[in-house]
């Protein structure tokens, strides 16, 4: 991972979002490949792009994105220091 230059149309460098791709993502979320299909094909989950046609098509997720649907399915509980 890390951030890329790729060439824009106009010529110039540009910095690129980093992208994650499915078992990259499927580790930092803690969950199965197969989870992660299954969001993509309900529509749920986090963001993703999809490059080329349905059969062989190449699946990222934007870093960012994937942070955001984390935190917000983080569920916030009372911080009270028990026992310490």
């Amino acid at each position: 991972m890390g951030m890329e230059r790729h060439p824009s149309a106009m010529g110039s460098n540009q910095i690129q979002p980093e992208l994650m791709s499915s078992a990259e993502t499927s580790a930092f979320l803690g969950v199965s490949l197969n989870t992660l299909q299954k969001w993509r094909s309900r529509n749920m989950g986090p963001k993703y792009v999809k490059y080329g046609g349905a059969n062989s098509a190449a699946v990222r997720y934007v870093t960012s994105d994937v942070i955001n649907f984390r935190n917000s399915h983080t569920i916030h509980t009372n911080n009270t220091n028990l026992g310490d």
